[in-house]
């Protein structure tokens, strides 16, 4: 059995939790985007939770714009695709990406 481990992210950065964790979390992250900077979330195997830590931003899908701040938080489902803007302040966020096993198919009875 794992024991707990305590992994810092103060700063920018990835955290592979594999070797503790046997659950579907593939990455822990922590981003810092300066003005005008983006990020696209959306594989085709996975799904995400982001949750703003500070300044201010947008969410956008297609022609949808979403305004996010301190405190917001956006969940990106399995087979679809987000990108986060970060406004004048920049924008810090962290994340948990999870690995999404595709539907078994099934069997004629």
């Amino acid at each position: 059995m794992a024991e707990p481990q305590i992994r810092a992210l103060r700063g920018p950065g990835t955290v592979d939790p594999s070797d503790i964790l046997t659950g579907p979390v593939r990455a822990i992250s922590r981003w810092h985007l300066d003005r005008g900077q983006s990020l696209a979330f959306g594989e085709p195997d996975t799904e995400a939770s982001i949750f703003m830590l500070a300044g201010s931003g947008t969410a956008q899908r297609g022609d949808l714009s979403i305004p996010l701040s301190a405190g917001t938080a956006i969940t990106i489902p399995l087979g679809t695709s987000m990108t986060v803007l970060a406004g004048p302040d920049g924008l810090r966020l962290v994340g948990v990406i999870l690995t999404v096993e595709p539907p078994s198919p099934l069997r004629p009875s």
